[in-house]
């Protein structure tokens, strides 16, 4: 699939801004002027994860397709999600590296009222619980919630869960 043949305008390498790993190209749905701005360059776990998210029905039917790494489109509808990698430790062994990894993961449910937050907040604790998925590349061998926070932007006024993932995955 070319770039050119769908008629997408690449907006950005997130790679430099925090995301790590290979790069991978993942449709996210944003239109400028009717043009789809939906192609953007993620590292590899982080496109499994968006993969995964925006399949799950119970979020999909909250937020739809309103699921972007790092960074919101300028006025979204909320609710809406965001996810970026924390930080991204690997296991080591004499001589020889495992090949495992687990990053920490932090995924924000934003909206309007604390109740949407919530319910969104819900909805991504059972999509990624204990998540594990071994067809994927890299394959996520576990994942559970480390830690969230219930907030409020002083600025905006918008309702934030801040949720810290650590997910595992076998490095390929």
């Amino acid at each position: 699939m070319e770039v050119e043949e769908r008629g997408l305008i690449v907006i950005g390498d997130l790679t430099e801004q925090g995301l790590h790993r290979e790069s991978t190209l993942v449709e996210i749905g944003l239109t400028v002027f009717g043009i789809p701005i939906a192609i953007i360059t993620v590292a590899e776990l982080e496109a499994v994860l968006y993969a995964h998210l925006t399949s799950y029905a119970g979020l999909v039917a909250i937020v739809s397709d309103r699921i972007y790494p790092m960074i919101m489109p300028q006025d979204p509808t909320y609710p809406t999600v965001t996810f970026q990698r924390i930080d991204g430790p690997r296991e080591h062994a004499f001589v020889v590296d495992a090949g495992l990894a687990h990053p920490r993961i932090q995924v924000d449910s934003w909206g309007k009222s604390y109740a949407s937050v919530k319910s969104v907040a819900t909805q991504l604790r059972g999509a990624l619980e204990r998540w594990a998925d071994d067809s994927t590349t890299p394959v996520v061998l576990d994942s559970f919630l480390d830690n969230d926070e219930d907030t409020q932007e002083a600025d905006t006024g918008l309702y934030r869960i801040r949720q810290d993932w650590m997910i595992w995955y076998r490095e390929t």
